[in-house]
């Protein structure tokens, strides 16, 4: 039973898609993210963030999971995370987070129905000064997975992933 889950998780992740990450505030230069020791960070909501109306647990608990997914992949990359005042901030600002309609997926496909994680994301150093800024986040558009937790996880995972390779690229986009 175990094996069948994670053979249905792994193929959601197969048929989730990233929405390609769109620099909106390029550097100067190119940024030594790893010149940086300790990071801080918030993952936060605005008025503006869009919601699945039918289920405000979805959206409490997918940001749960996107701090702590972003906390542990910091911590992979040899960062020490900080509550605040870190050498490096990172704001992240979520412009949707919605689990979409399992119905929709199945009957229609086509992305009807898709679940969205989508997000703003600015880097700065201790002095306030802005090192990069892009747009990201992930749609999942399958039927495959076995719950909306599984696509919940998938989305989360592929948007920690993309904040940190950010980081990792030294702030280019491909």
């Amino acid at each position: 039973m175990a094996a069948v889950k994670l053979t249905i998780i792994l193929l959601a992740a197969f048929l989730v898609g990233c929405v390609p990450p769109k620099a909106t505030r390029a550097p100067d230069a190119s940024t030594d993210f790893s010149a940086f020791r300790t990071v801080s960070y918030v993952v936060r909501v605005v008025p503006s963030t869009e919601y699945s109306s039918g289920d405000p647990e979805y959206a409490t608990v997918t940001l749960d999971g996107l701090r702590r997914q972003l906390g542990e992949r910091l911590e992979m990359l040899s960062y020490k995370v900080v509550p605040e005042n870190g050498e490096l901030a990172i704001d992240v600002l979520v412009k949707a987070v919605k689990p979409g309609s399992a119905t929709a997926r199945f009957l229609i496909g086509f992305g009807a129905g898709r679940a969205s994680l989508t997000f703003n994301a600015t880097y700065t150093d201790a002095t306030g000064k802005v090192l990069g800024a892009f747009e990201g986040g992930s749609i999942a558009y399958t039927q495959m997975a076995e719950t909306k937790d599984d696509i919940r996880h998938a989305l989360v995972a592929d948007c920690a992933f993309q904040l940190t390779d950010f980081m990792r690229k030294d702030s280019e986009i491909h």
